[in-house]
């Protein structure tokens, strides 16, 4: 994948697209789901720009990831919103499904693309919506050190030792201490369950790939972990399942980088 500062070109692409007027300073409006870190190097690429087209104002705000979806939503749907969201690739399905989104290839040209690596570049009704900006978006099964003294080396020997470290301390019939949490209500937390057994969300014509072998044993996991061995609080979301693993409350998660 081709490594450059994106920002100040489709900042540029942007500018190239708004009506100027002569009484009104242009802005250009940026909702992104960025951590501190990566929000310094958009501050710099802003500045950046600026010094080079003084005649734009760039505004940024930050959001995390589910509200930067349902606020952009809600947002464009009514006719506002921002020029540029930097949010997760997923966000791509439902916001062109919305028609609240351009394809990219409308934006830049072809020999700018073809800089790219080519499987970042999946489409959706034959367009591009999304410009990649890095390899990463990765899920990872993360410990607790205090709780799990060793890692096993099977998926069915880590669920053994996550039910055992599933404790009601006060019994009240409610664990106090969980074996295994994660954002139960999103999809992409399914899909490396469902590569594990050899499936895809989607077959070669783009349609859901719902009534699979594959896909019934990545469900049927789920119902185990969820339900059958009851590893974590019903209906477990992202914001709680960070909540009982920095509180030292639960064994293990998985999470992604930027948590």
């Amino acid at each position: 994948m081709r490594r450059t500062h994106l920002l100040p070109l489709v900042l540029l692409v942007l500018v190239a697209s708004c009506g100027g007027g002569a009484e009104k300073t242009p802005e250009v409006v940026i909702w992104e789901f960025m951590d501190p870190k990566e929000r310094v190097i958009l501050e710099e690429s802003i500045e950046a720009f600026q010094a080079t087209n003084p005649g734009f104002l760039v505004k940024h705000t930050n959001y995390p990831p589910e509200q930067l979806r349902t606020q952009f939503l809600t947002a464009s749907m009514a006719g506002g919103g921002p020029d540029l969201v930097f949010g997760p690739a997923d966000n791509a399905g439902p916001f062109s499904i919305a028609g609240v989104i351009q394809p990219i290839e409308e934006l830049f040209d072809a020999q700018y693309l073809a800089g790219f690596e080519p499987l970042a570049f999946d489409t959706l009704d034959g367009h591009v919506w999304t410009l990649p900006s890095q390899v990463g978006n990765h899920l990872c099964l993360i410990y607790n050190r205090e709780l799990v003294d060793e890692v096993p080396s099977t998926l069915v020997e880590m669920l053994d030792q996550a039910q055992s470290l599933t404790v009601d301390e006060d019994g009240d019939g409610r664990p106090d201490q969980y074996g295994l949490v994660f954002d139960s209500k999103e999809p992409f937390w399914l899909v490396p369950f469902l590569g594990a057994y050899g499936g895809r969300v989607m077959n070669a014509e783009s349609e859901p790939t719902l009534d699979t072998q594959a896909m019934v044993s990545a469900l049927a996991l789920m119902r185990e972990i969820r339900v059958d061995r009851g590893l974590m609080p019903p209906g477990t979301d992202i914001q709680l399942a960070e909540t009982l693993f920095k509180e030292g409350k639960a064994a293990y998660t998985i999470n992604g980088y930027w948590s």
